[in-house]
């Protein structure tokens, strides 16, 4: 029988069907954006790749069905996923370049810490809620930003409850970059005797 230990290198889990999953809805989202110019299934497919990212964590750590592989799998495809999400919005008009672009550099300054961090063999930095909490806020609020970028009443009332979601995300999301300079620094300093 399989140790605790032994099913940390599981790598068909649950939680990984998911995040590769999340890909997949991606794609589907780049579809229905520039492929049929469908800004209601485009939101859709956005919103549940959101869920997707929750229900992972909460499947991996409800069902100790966390792996070495889902601890990479799953960072790894939301940077992909936000970063793309950005630079679509900013194609597509739904986002102002300015706003983009600031939520852009965030996400590649974590990227680059977090190779860095991975580089000098640190295995693991602990997520923190003000960062889960700024990744909900965008989860929500960019499907509502799309779906709000067009006329009528119901997708103005969508834009704007999108922008009031999305600018305390950008917030937490900059506090939470700035609050693991020190869990960087010390998981460092434990990674190097």
């Amino acid at each position: 029988m399989d140790s605790p230990e032994s099913d940390t290198h599981r790598i068909w889990t649950i939680p990984n069907f998911l995040s590769v999953g999340r890909l997949l809805l991606f794609g589907w989202f780049l579809y229905e954006l520039f492929g049929v110019d469908d800004r209601f299934l485009a939101s859709i497919a956005l919103t549940i790749a959101g869920v997707t990212d929750y229900l992972d964590g909460y499947v991996a750590r409800r069902f100790n069905q966390t792996s070495e592989i889902g601890k990479f799998l799953d960072p790894m495809i939301d940077r992909m996923m936000t970063t793309g999400a950005l630079i679509s919005f900013m194609v597509y008009g739904a986002l102002p370049i300015w706003i983009g672009s600031i939520a852009l550099l965030r996400e590649v300054a974590v990227s680059l810490a977090a190779l860095f961090v991975a580089a000098q063999g640190v295995r693991e930095i602990k997520v923190s809620f003000i960062g889960k909490l700024g990744t909900f806020g965008f989860m929500c609020s960019l499907p509502l930003l799309l779906f709000g970028h067009g006329p009528g009443a119901i997708e103005h009332s969508c834009l704007v409850i999108g922008w009031i979601i999305l600018v305390p995300s950008l917030i937490f999301a900059f506090a939470s970059a700035w609050l693991y300079l020190p869990r960087i620094r010390d998981a460092l300093e434990v990674v190097r005797g």
